[in-house]
């Protein structure tokens, strides 16, 4: 995994939001970063995205979502939207709906590209 880093959390959205326990940050991100990588599985990719394109494209909404795990007892009403809109985005990728552009995917396992002939 690892996504996105504490450094990455607190470039975003500054020390503001930062717990006194920092390590509350990483428990977050990990609890992110594992319900992002369930939707980019229901799509059929390949874990952990080693592809850096779209790692960028998943990395605001994986910081999203830390946020709002690190606060969801008191989230403020941009971080339950960002929470939400991330949400949708990965919704939308498990459906299909939106496809991360990798430039190298995995080899598919089933039976995509075959043919029967009649002899």
């Amino acid at each position: 995994m690892n996504y996105v880093d504490q450094e990455d959390f607190l470039q975003e959205f500054g020390a503001d939001d930062a717990p006194e326990d920092s390590s509350r940050i990483d428990r977050a991100i990990d609890r992110a970063e594992s319900l992002v990588e369930t939707y980019l599985r229901a799509a059929g990719m390949a874990i952990p995205v080693q592809d850096q394109g779209a790692i960028r494209d998943i990395k605001g909404p994986t910081l999203d979502i830390a946020r709002y795990l690190l606060w969801n007892d008191k989230p403020s009403e941009t971080q339950r939207e960002r929470y939400e809109d991330a949400l949708k985005f990965l919704e939308s990728i498990a459906s299909g709906k939106i496809k991360l552009i990798v430039k190298d995917p995995a080899p598919s396992t089933g039976f995509a590209n075959f043919r029967i002939v009649r002899a």
